[in-house]
């Protein structure tokens, strides 16, 4: 392994997004630089071997009985979960802070998440991100801090929280998007646009993040009411133009926030793994990101497919997003997962696959990862790799191994130890 403190270039400079100059609004907070005396530690790795964290890993850890648990039970929970990742073999961790507009950790702008506290409305009793990091940083383990820029809470829940918070007043003054029950902001917006980059940019000063992540969660339909208002008013005449460069915005805007708090932070986005339709079906224009500077550090396809997949085979979709990145700065991560090796040892078969081999791919072979890390390993394109989650692995509060990947587990494990390559 090899340990680098790598230094992000800070890219062309673009216009303003829309909204105004750095998207600022009466919801932009006064966010403190970092302390000019103090050195910040960057740690990330040329070779990355990443591990997504997220809520659903973490909710019976940060809280026990309904309430955040002890500061001292978490922080030995904590320490026993990073031990468990560097043991095997990971040296990033991706962890979730903000899946919907709330926050794990000490925020001004955004409220207590409820897989911490229990319930919104709540106050954190400490900051469990912050003794996340210093027990992971103490094994040398990079942490992104890793946000859902656009999904918020359910209606019921936004109702949970202070008036002090700017998703509250926005949706009591009927400026979210309801989409299938749950709120989510219009990125269209210059003050929805300012909250996300102002959130983003507090995460990072108040926290030892070594960078910042987004995954595939932007706009979550193609129906036209989401953003009827705001697409009207625009004089746009490509709704699909008109999302692209929402999107655009947002991520230029987070690179340039990452990129102001330090340099050497890198910030990058995991879309989904279908090239073939994550530009119309998200709005994530993935060519662009990859081929100016100014966008990411970094690429990081979700290809949660298996080599008979049919529609994506693995193997072909990574040659794909390779063949897509023109700005030699910009590295290229496969984001792989063990779900469907768990779902497949319960003999469910891959419903998304299109052909019958495929379908059963997973239940019938217990080495697909282990293929798949053999192409990697020989196509010498990629570089790194990341897997969707740490509960796949093992069991986070006992850290039990999961019985139901341990096939599949046993076959990776060389590669994510370095054995092989």
């Amino acid at each position: 392994m090899i340990l680098a403190l790598l230094c992000g270039c800070a890219g062309e400079k673009h216009g303003a997004p829309s909204g105004g100059e750095d998207a600022k609004s009466e919801f932009s907070a006064d966010v403190s630089e970092p302390e000019k005396e103090e050195e910040r530690i960057v740690t990330n790795y040329t070779d990355l071997k990443g591990i997504w964290v997220s809520q659903f890993d973490m909710e019976s850890v940060y809280k026990k009985g309904g309430v955040q648990r002890s500061m001292e039970e978490y922080r030995a929970a904590a320490a026993r979960i990073v031990r468990d990742i560097s043991d095997m073999g990971f040296n990033t961790v991706f962890l979730q802070i903000r899946p919907n507009g709330d926050s794990f950790c000490k925020s001004d702008l955004f409220p207590a998440s409820r897989y911490v506290t229990g319930r919104y409305g709540r106050e954190l009793e400490y900051d469990p991100v912050d003794i996340f990091l210093e027990e992971a940083h103490a094994l040398s383990l990079s942490v992104q801090a890793w946000i859902n820029p656009m999904r918020l809470m359910t209606p019921e829940e936004v109702k949970l929280i202070d008036a002090r918070f700017a998703v509250r007043r926005m949706y009591e003054a009927g400026e979210l998007v309801e989409f299938e029950g749950r709120l989510y902001l219009d990125p269209a917006r210059g003050d929805a646009l300012a909250l996300v980059l102002d959130g983003a940019k507090e995460a990072l000063i108040d926290h030892t993040f070594d960078g910042l992540h987004i995954d595939d969660y932007f706009y979550p339909t193609q129906e036209e009411r989401f953003d009827k208002a705001t697409f009207a008013a625009s004089g746009e005449t490509s709704l699909e133009r008109f999302r692209r460069n929402n999107i655009n915005a947002l991520v230029r805007g987070l690179y340039r926030v990452a990129k102001e708090v330090d340099e050497r932070l890198l910030f990058g986005v995991s879309p989904a793994g279908n090239l073939g339709s994550v530009v119309q079906k998200y709005s994530a224009d993935v060519y662009e990101w990859c081929s100016r500077r100014g966008y990411l550090d970094y690429i990081l396809p979700q290809l949660y497919f298996g080599l008979e997949h049919g529609v994506c085979p693995f193997d072909a979709e990574a040659a794909k997003w390779a063949g897509i990145i023109k700005n030699p700065e910009v590295k290229l991560y496969i984001g792989m997962s063990l779900g469907k090796a768990v779902a497949g040892s319960k003999d469910e078969e891959d419903k998304w696959a299109s052909t019958p081999e495929g379908k059963r791919e997973w239940i019938e072979h217990k080495d697909v990862l282990a293929r798949c890390m053999r192409y990697l390993a020989e196509w010498g394109k990629a570089d790194g790799w990341c897997f969707f989650c740490l509960s796949y692995f093992i069991d986070p509060l006992t850290g039990e191994p999961n019985p139901y990947s341990a096939a599949e587990t046993a076959g990776i494990e060389p590669y994510i130890k370095g054995e092989l390559s």
